[in-house]
């Protein structure tokens, strides 16, 4: 199925659908959001070698103060605050469900994205997709199996992954086990576009020249002991028939009963690049008011073949994570993260400068439901690795107005060393927000943020970053009258 057939599809069902489809059950939402901000951007300049000064640090500046990087030719360059840019994007999400088709079991799904800069110059940053189908497929259940065809997404242990094509699942009458197979054509890494789409056009001349070919399937097991799945992915090139990427996964939890305690653990190989890829193993102490879990972990990136960033053979890390959840009382819950990782020896010289191979990071946040309407959270958090640092705290009131409409007011603060620049960063933000829950089926929001960022630096770059931005929101839900018949009356058995 090719894309624009799909994208065209997709569209017909949502437009149609609540007309053309009246003797039919479905069911629509949609989402509408926007946010209105405007943020500086860097305008890049030069000055002839013969202009630049020295600066209070000793390297060669404009003579207004601005760092300049000078290479040996008869200009320096450099970086000047531009103009502020302003801009308003707005999306509209819509989700539609269509059945009562005349084949019991069939239905039909769509969720379609329309975007756009509603006041702005359209210089917000990210591609330009004006329309997008995030997912457009019919459905057939019949009980003990299953399939769809049409664009889809798939969400497991190997991330999330949209593809054009067919998928066929099936599962036992108890639903312990269950096993699916799926292929097609395959989409960009994280996006709702072909690898071939002009959207990715920064990868250049390293993106493949035809779509990929896209396979895998799922295998689970899930009881009140044991849940385990078994997860295969492998992407070809369509051209050459190439992989560009292969990969298995494997995840499961153990349930010691009658302990309250629960083995988790989760793992990736890479079967194209020969490496294991992320891993994770530890277990969960629940016994309320305190939960524990302690996990050591690998991450490793996993990059397509294709991809220059596989050339650069991405280092692991290995860490020790750790997370408490207590309850001290009935309205009062604190929880700690923390984790302590490590980088391996990477093997490479660096004779002139010495680098960090380890870091932290740590979060504390403490919940207090002080009545029935109002609770308050607060939060701080600290970090500190290989190129920076941060620290810094956040906290909100949540207050209950009404049985339809609550207010939320937080603040918090940021500070960000970098180690590799010139530069210290301290953020301060406060905004309140408001949420109307007019009926059952539609919702509005509002948000305004006021951010006040500063950046220390003995040049002139040190400029301020302040800004402000408003959003609004709206979640719209359209129903049949087949979506709205009451449940039978209950039974005596």
């Amino acid at each position: 199925m090719s894309r624009c057939a799909t994208a065209g599809f997709g569209w017909l069902m949502v437009v149609l659908m609540p007309t053309t489809m009246s003797a039919q059950g479905w069911r629509l939402r949609l989402d509408a959001n926007t946010q209105v901000v405007s943020y500086r951007g860097w305008q890049m300049d030069s000055i002839p070698v013969s202009a630049a000064v020295t600066g209070p640090s000793g390297g060669p500046t404009t003579s207004d103060g601005y760092a300049v990087a000078c290479d040996g030719g008869p200009w320096c360059v450099f970086f000047r605050p531009g103009a502020r840019q302003q801009s308003a994007p707005g999306v509209v999400d819509a989700d539609a469900t269509m059945w009562g088709l005349g084949v019991r079991g069939l239905s039909v799904h769509t969720h379609a994205r329309v975007g756009g800069d509603l006041v702005g110059d359209g210089s917000w940053p990210g591609p330009d997709r004006t329309f997008e189908l995030v997912e457009g497929y019919a459905d057939y259940d019949h009980g003990g199996w299953g399939a769809r065809l049409g664009r889809q997404l798939t969400h497991g242990r190997l991330g999330a992954y949209g593809f054009d094509g067919a998928m066929l699942s099936v599962r036992d009458r108890t639903r312990t086990l269950s096993a699916a197979i799926y292929g097609g054509w395959g989409l960009g890494r994280a996006a709702d576009v072909p690898v071939t789409s002009g959207a990715l056009d920064p990868l250049n001349d390293y993106r493949p020249a035809g779509r990929q070919l896209f396979a895998g399937g799922t295998a689970r097991i899930s009881g009140s002991t044991v849940d385990l799945s078994v997860e295969y992915l492998r992407e070809t090139d369509a051209v050459d028939y190439g992989i560009a990427q292969e990969r298995v996964g494997v995840s499961g939890d153990i349930h010691l009963h009658p302990a309250p305690v629960t083995l988790i653990g989760d793992l990736q190989y890479d079967l194209a690049a020969g490496l294991w890829g992320s891993w994770d193993i530890g277990g969960r102490w629940l016994a309320r008011p305190l939960t524990i879990t302690a996990t050591i972990r690998q991450y490793r990136p996993i990059f397509d073949l294709w991809s220059i960033w596989q050339a650069f053979s991405p280092s692991p890390y290995h860490a020790v994570d750790g997370a408490v959840s207590w309850a001290a009382s009935r309205r009062i819950t604190v929880q700690w993260n923390g984790e302590r990782y490590w980088y391996p020896d990477a093997d490479v010289s660096t004779p002139l400068t010495s680098f960090t191979d380890h870091g932290w990071r740590s979060t504390v946040n403490v919940s207090w439901v002080l009545t029935d309407r109002v609770t308050t959270s607060a939060g701080w958090n600290a970090e500190l690795g290989p190129g920076a640092g941060s620290q810094g705290w956040n906290g909100s009131v949540l207050w209950k107005a009404g049985p339809r409409w609550s207010l939320t007011a937080r603040g918090g603060s940021l500070d960000r060393p970098l180690e590799y620049r010139d530069d210290l960063s301290s953020l301060g933000w406060y905004g309140i927000s408001a949420d109307l829950r007019i009926s059952d089926r539609l919702r509005l929001g509002a948000t305004l943020d006021r951010w006040n960022e500063d950046r220390t630096r003995p040049d002139s770059g040190g400029i301020s970053w302040d800004q402000t931005r408003a959003s609004l929101s709206a979640s719209w839900t359209l129903v049949s009258d087949a979506d709205r018949l009451p449940l039978p009356p209950g039974r005596m058995p």
